[in-house]
């Protein structure tokens, strides 16, 4: 087969004289063989497109469980909503509680010392309240060393513990506590008066006839005790400490649920059972001391 240019066109031709003149059929020419190779079919037009979900919502898929790092940093970035949020913590419970414990080792120095400036700052107004000379105030000095080193003593047993928990370390500091209220007590306690000596009783005749009994005096009221602000300030700063330290505090509040609240409600269930009391109660209450001799 020869071709043959003619200006911009190009015609083809058989090299065969008894067919010469006569064009190639269209299906022997390159540029149609080009033309006719096969395609991809077209999309059926019934297929439905694809949805991207939004991230962070209560239908988003988990991400896989080896992927432990991130799921953790999206989970305390507050990136998951709904149901996902709380089965997500559910099935990485055992690494959230490892960095709960971390972090609570952590804030535990800061908490305990929060703690005894609380009672620092309680103990310097009660000194200047009840005026006392250099051998009480030397006293009230020695406590608050003994205090302060008791609560060193308990922060640094809950940090070196294996498996620490804030009960441990809130009655070690309860017990500090209860000694030094016990020691100031009798620096406090008002000078008794001295006795004055009895008058000798006078005899008198009773009048004849009934007589009516004097009204009984009465009972003078109880003052109230000068170490109640020291309470109420250890009181307050125990309830912090709690909450600083409280189990799955470095965690976001879990999110509320989106349009599947029984669902919800089941995981929600098994996360409090696992961290042994719902994330919503208050801390147990402190014991409290007693302050009146």
């Amino acid at each position: 087969m020869t071709v043959q240019s003619v200006g911009a066109a190009l015609t083809y031709r058989y090299a065969n004289p008894s067919v010469a003149g006569r064009e190639a059929p269209p299906a022997q020419r390159p540029e149609v063989a080009a033309k006719s190779l096969p395609t991809a079919p077209p999309e059926p037009a019934d297929k439905e497109p694809e949805v991207n979900t939004p991230a962070g919502t209560a239908e988003e898929a988990p991400p896989e469980q080896g992927d432990a790092n991130g799921v953790l940093r999206l989970l305390m970035s507050g990136h998951f909503k709904g149901v996902a949020d709380v089965r997500l913590r559910i099935n990485f419970h055992d690494e959230l509680q490892a960095l709960q414990t971390e972090a609570a080792k952590t804030a535990a120095g800061d908490q305990v010392a929060a703690v005894a400036t609380a009672v620092d700052a309680e103990l310097a107004a009660l000194s200047s309240a009840a005026g006392m000379n250099e051998e009480q105030a030397a006293q009230v000095a020695d406590l608050q060393s003994a205090f302060k080193a008791a609560l060193d003593e308990a922060a640094q047993g809950f940090q070196a513990a294996e498996s620490p928990t804030v009960d441990a370390l809130a009655g070690g500091i309860q017990e500090a506590f209860a000694v030094l209220v016990e020691n100031l007590q009798p620096l406090l306690a008002p000078p008794a008066p001295e006795a004055e000596p009895e008058p000798e009783p006078v005899m008198e005749t009773p009048p004849s006839g009934e007589t009516e009994a004097p009204p009984a005096a009465d009972a003078a009221p109880e003052a109230p005790s000068p170490l109640t602000g020291l309470q109420q300030a250890f009181e307050t700063a125990m309830q912090q400490l709690r909450e600083a330290l409280a189990a799955d505090s470095f965690l976001p509040e879990l999110s509320p649920p989106s349009g599947r609240g029984v669902a919800y409600e089941k995981f929600l269930a098994i996360y409090h059972d696992l961290w042994a009391a719902p994330a919503t109660a208050p801390p147990p209450a402190e014991e409290p001391v007693d302050i009146i001799a």
